[in-house]
């Protein structure tokens, strides 16, 4: 998100002017420092992992599986091997 006043690229969590361009073009910015690299694209990782309860002796996720042997999470919706909501396709979702 750009805001059109000053050119600064804007969260979209608070609207707050993050990173001032040289001039007014997204361009000049380059590569963005993370976590904010993800929402250049309107992307955020912690919207696509599933919502897992934690094993206390390893730290590790605890996986579910439904009926039909697929990963799940805590509130029973289908997960990656990596903690990832997908859908039916195997496509990563939010």
């Amino acid at each position: 998100m750009i805001n059109e006043k000053t050119g600064a690229i804007r969260s979209r969590y608070t609207y707050e002017d993050m990173f001032m361009p040289i001039t007014n073009s997204a361009k000049d910015f380059g590569e963005l420092p993370m976590p904010y690299r993800w929402e250049k694209w309107n992307f955020n990782p912690h919207k696509i992992m599933g919502n897992f309860e934690y094993d206390a002796k390893t730290y590790k996720p605890v996986f579910y599986k439904n009926k039909y042997g697929e990963l799940t999470d805590k509130n029973y919706l289908t997960v990656n091997q990596s903690g990832y909501l997908i859908n039916n396709k195997e496509d990563i979702v939010d």
